[in-house]
């Protein structure tokens, strides 16, 4: 039996840039701001990467 599909990548990149911030505190806003890259990656089709937003990630 053959089975064939097509596996497609969408990317969310996002980094911090604030110092000091209580840790918790960074770790929410980085992975909120990867989360909204990765679906406006998704928006933009298959095979994409996109970066977080300075806003989006803070």
């Amino acid at each position: 039996m053959n089975i064939e599909g097509v596996i497609t990548c969408s990317l969310g990149i996002a980094s911090l840039e604030k110092e000091g911030e209580e840790l918790n505190t960074m770790k929410a806003a980085l992975i909120k701001g990867a989360d909204t890259a990765m679906y406006r990656a998704k928006d933009l089709g298959n095979n994409q990467a996109c970066l977080a937003e300075p806003s989006s990630a803070s």
